[in-house]
């Protein structure tokens, strides 16, 4: 599954205005549509969202939406928890 992850990686999506994430994350998934359909997943960049975000995601018609880190333990189908990419990278390090 391809989802949205926004256009330019700003690493602080929740210190931007509404304006900007909208924009962050409508490019985004125009680009992603023309050439995979429609799109129904997010994973906000660097666990950076807020409210703005999630409605954001609402008015695109996102439905599953991650969290980059397992912390909140009680959460809906908009801020599901999983594993940053670096953390397990870590993990693996620590094996060898």
């Amino acid at each position: 599954t391809i989802g949205l992850h926004s256009h330019t990686h700003p690493t602080e999506m929740s210190s931007l205005p509404y304006s900007e994430q909208f924009q962050e994350y409508n490019s985004n998934y125009l680009e992603l549509s023309k050439l995979v359909g429609k799109i129904k997943t997010v994973s906000y960049p660097c666990n950076s969202y807020n409210d703005d975000t999630l409605l954001i995601m609402k008015k695109l018609g996102i439905t599953l939406g991650f969290r980059a880190n397992l912390a909140q333990k009680k959460y809906n189908y908009m801020e599901f928890p999983r594993v940053d990419h670096i953390q397990l990278l870590k993990k693996i390090q620590e094996l060898k």
